[in-house]
């Protein structure tokens, strides 16, 4: 929509109203409507004080309420990306309340994207799902601070060592070097586990989740965990 088209609608919306020389009140405040001074909606087209928006915006994104929704009786549309660029002039502000709605995206999707681990970086990263060794670990370099990350993980590339063990605090990384052929932690938990023998199906004590010892996948249920293991390894151990 270029400037013509909104001047248009505006116009077209003061044509309508003007004969009732009455904007209605406003939700935010509940004074009167000016003329001189109203906001139409983009996307559900309610009228606002313009004020009253633009300060709805604004005390929304400090306290990270998102998304923000207009707030006329049955309705709850969401104000789109135009909105905040019609109201909010300041581009340090604009661009603020832009960087907040993505940290809030990120935190309500934390299972899927994940912030870039360097400092002051805004990057949103996509996860991918947990390589199967640690040779397969996944890199991406940020366009924006152009640190290598890992993909699967969200920390500052590790190459050469699993995830989980990355993440891990310094005693349990010290059990595992101890016995690393007997060793690992549950890539699910982060818990330690210990093969003691047996097959390479292994039941996490912590989270009880079902384990592949030689790969690390996880599964809800032995019975799965087992058919990988013929399927992928060519046998469930020894």
């Amino acid at each position: 929509m270029n400037n013509n088209d909104d001047q248009n609608r505006d116009n077209d919306y003061m044509n309508i109203r003007r004969p009732d020389d009455n904007l209605g009140d406003c939700k935010i405040c509940l004074d009167k409507i000016s003329f001189s001074d109203y906001y139409v909606t983009e996307y559900c087209g309610h009228v606002y004080c313009k004020d009253c928006i633009t300060s709805l915006i604004k005390n929304s994104s400090q306290e990270a309420n998102f998304p923000i929704r207009c707030i006329q009786e049955n309705c709850n549309a969401e104000l789109v990306i135009k909105d905040f660029q019609n109201l909010i002039t300041n581009e340090d502000d604009f661009q603020a309340i832009v960087e907040a709605s993505f940290k809030h995206f990120q935190s309500q999707n934390s299972d899927k994207y994940f912030c870039c681990p360097s400092p002051d970086c805004p990057t949103i990263i996509r996860k991918v799902q947990e390589p199967t060794s640690a040779l397969e670990l996944k890199e991406f370099i940020c366009g924006v601070c152009q640190h290598s990350v890992c993909m699967s993980c969200g920390n500052i590339y590790h190459k050469g060592t699993k995830c989980a063990y990355n993440a891990a605090d310094e005693t349990l990384r010290s059990w595992i070097d101890e016995d690393e052929l007997n060793r690992s932690i549950c890539p699910k938990c982060s818990f330690g586990i210990e093969k003691n023998g047996g097959c390479n199906h292994m039941t996490c004590s912590n989270c009880k989740t079902h384990i592949c010892w030689v790969c690390k996948m996880i599964f809800d249920a032995s019975g799965p965990c087992y058919d990988h293991m013929r399927q992928v390894h060519g046998g469930i151990g020894a």
